[in-house]
């Protein structure tokens, strides 16, 4: 995410929690907590380095009526599976807790 105060397509109306900084295979990857003016909530993992960044790698976002997450990748690159586990078991987590 290139301007934190602004996620998801430039919505100003959305909130971020503080982010969570990951270290996996010599690069760094954030943790962004979501949530969209009230149509959804989700989490986005970002590769912020060493520069450049790759920018958002993977989401785990609901919108829809149903409140099913769904998983996206960003990328080409092969992540480290450890880095896919942990996001999605924080994720699973955070779910659960709701």
């Amino acid at each position: 995410m290139s301007d934190p105060a602004v996620p998801f397509g430039e919505s100003s109306e959305a909130e971020v929690a503080p982010p969570l900084r990951w270290e996996y295979g010599g690069r760094v990857y954030v943790v962004w907590r979501v949530t969209d003016d009230g149509n959804g909530s989700g989490w986005e993992l970002e590769d912020v380095g060493p520069a450049p960044g790759r920018g958002i790698v993977l989401e785990i976002f609901t919108a829809d009526a149903d409140g099913e997450f769904a998983v996206t990748a960003f990328t080409d690159r092969p992540l480290p599976f450890a880095l896919v586990r942990r996001f999605v078991s924080e994720a699973a987590r955070e779910i659960a807790a709701r």
